[in-house]
Parts: C-alpha cells; structure tokens; sequence
C-alpha cells in the first residue's frame, strides 16, 4: 500500500489479526534512515498481528532523499 509521494517505494505492509477491534502500531524498520528494509521486520509484525494488534510495517529512508 502506498503511503506518500515523496520517494519511491514509500509504501507500507499492513498485517492485520482476526479480530474485528483492534489496536495498530506503526513498525520501522532499523538502518539509520539510508538502508535496511521493511521485509527485515516481517516475521515480528506476523507475530504481533497474531497477538491481536494490526502493523504497518513501512519503508523509511531519508537519508539522501529530496522530500
């Protein structure tokens, strides 16, 4: 899903729980803003979701993007 206009691939993986209500949180991954991926986190925000509680999980760079 895409989240911005800024940069390309600012986009988000949404996992949610089974439930109907829930609570979310938003995940980024790790790298200093100018490397690592979201799909680096997605075996914890698997986890979570299946505690109950919905991820976005987003792709974060800004280090040498113009925005």
């Amino acid at each position: 899903m895409k989240y911005s206009n800024s940069f390309e691939g600012a986009k988000l993986d949404l996992y949610l729980p089974e439930q109907e209500n829930f609570d979310i949180v938003v995940m980024a991954h790790g790298g200093g803003l100018k490397e690592g991926d979201k799909l680096d986190m997605w075996t914890i925000a698997y986890d979570v979701a299946n505690e109950g509680v919905a991820v976005a999980s987003i792709k974060l760079w800004l280090i040498g993007i113009n925005i």
